[in-house]
């Protein structure tokens, strides 16, 4: 979710004029798929399936990232008219296109802490956005990227929202002029937007819901604390959220299960700083259909960016699996969920330093948390920028109570 300033990339704006009435021909995606990443050679990224199929985001195993002509990308809008056919065509694909990833356009912040965020504990952060999304409310869009095999789908879906009222809602209004700019047509938001009720309701009635669904799904963001606290406010109806940081890690469990990938710190294990499109750049990644500060666009992005940073940083006889913000111990963290501490072998990145834990597939505890052995494999594999730095070291201090935590220094500037 990306609501201000990255700087915005041109490109079509993907919010058309008021769309057609009901009944117009509607297209339907189609399973075939080429990945649309500018590049000179065809990169392999190699992904081994779990121990007893335990995480659906293996299911994308053997990516073939083919520099082809691409098929025809598409962002396309769903509004009230469309909904429930488009939900149908999601549904359909989802056997195939097991991983989600998603990005959200709301109408900014209102509050904020004079605690500087480096001082802020995973409690403090979740209060944060407790309190933005419980005031702001209303989402304006929602994209979403299916990704499979053969990587990104090339129709990328755009949910646009109807309730929001610039004149009668709280918001930020630098945040709404940065999406007007970018080509959010707020008159078309009223016109033909999707009553959230709706959505929620499809939502549930589709393969997206965890209980409507016999595969098990990966839903992907980047930077996606707000991302997930606006859908899933979204899916109860607009109910305030938990106030316990643990009874939100809770409910993101119970809506989207325990597959949930933030990119923005599997980035930051890499050396990747920044926001989206900041490690896009640095990675050579360029924004194939849309633009920025726009939900459809973003969340397309976020797949080719967590696509070139496995296939790069990652050799193939590793098992990728989720990394998820450590909430014990993170201070800078504004990723809020964990959902599950009984799943195995999850790979992890946690703290103001990293402290990685990658599973190798034949031992699943070969590497532990040896930060050392880690970075003697990675670098042995080529795969790793030789100017990365890994170091290991050990902190006894209040955030990290002895415990031996991987520092990681960053290429890419944090601003």
């Amino acid at each position: 979710m990306i609501f201000y300033g990255d700087g915005g990339s041109g490109g079509t704006m993907v919010l058309p004029p008021p769309p057609p009435p009901p009944g117009h021909h509607l297209l339907h995606p189609h399973p075939g798929m080429v990945v649309h990443l500018p590049m000179q050679m065809p990169v392999h990224v190699h992904m081994h399936p779990p121990p007893m199929d335990q995480f659906a985001f293996a299911a994308a195993a053997g990516f073939h990232l083919d520099p082809q002509p691409p098929a025809e990308l598409q962002v396309r809008d769903v509004w009230y008219w469309n909904l429930a056919a488009e939900m149908s065509a999601i549904t359909a694909l989802l056997p195939t296109h097991p991983v989600v990833c998603i990005d959200t356009e709301f109408p900014g912040t209102v509050y904020d802490s004079p605690t500087p965020r480096y001082l802020r504990d995973p409690h403090h952060n979740y209060s944060l956005v407790r309190r933005n999304a419980d005031e702001l409310k209303k989402l304006l869009q929602l994209g979403l990227t299916l990704v499979g095999a053969d990587g990104p789908h090339p129709v990328v879906w755009q949910f646009n929202f109807w309730g929001f009222d610039e004149a009668l809602d709280p918001h930020a209004p630098a945040s709404v002029a940065v999406l007007k700019a970018h080509g959010m047509d707020f008159h078309n938001l009223r016109e033909h937007g999707i009553d959230p009720l709706d959505f929620a309701a499809e939502f549930a009635r589709s393969g997206l819901a965890r209980s409507h669904r016999s595969l098990d799904l990966t839903w992907v963001a980047f930077s996606g604390s707000y991302d997930f606290a606006y859908l899933a406010k979204l899916l109860r109806g607009g109910r305030r959220l938990p106030d316990k940081l643990d009874d939100f890690r809770n409910l993101v469990g119970r809506l989207f299960g325990p597959s949930v990938l933030d990119v923005k710190y599997i980035a930051k294990a890499c050396g990747l700083r920044g926001g989206l499109e900041q490690v896009a750049a640095a990675l050579g990644v360029e924004r194939a259909a849309g633009r920025a500060h726009n939900a459809g666009s973003d969340s397309l992005l976020t797949a080719d960016v967590l696509q070139v940073m496995m296939s790069r940083f990652f050799p193939p006889e590793f098992d990728v699996r989720p990394i998820y913000g450590e909430l014990e111990y993170g201070m800078e963290f504004e990723v809020l969920f964990e959902v599950s501490d009984e799943i195995p072998d999850i790979t992890r990145s946690s703290g103001m330093v990293q402290r990685i834990r990658f599973i190798y597939k034949k031992s699943y505890s070969k590497f532990g948390n040896d930060p050392v052995h880690l970075w003697k494999v990675l670098e042995g594999s080529r795969k790793v920028r030789k100017k990365s730095l890994w170091k290991a070291e050990s902190r006894r201090d209040s955030t990290t109570h002895g415990r031996p935590t991987l520092g990681v220094e960053s290429q890419v500037d944090s601003t």
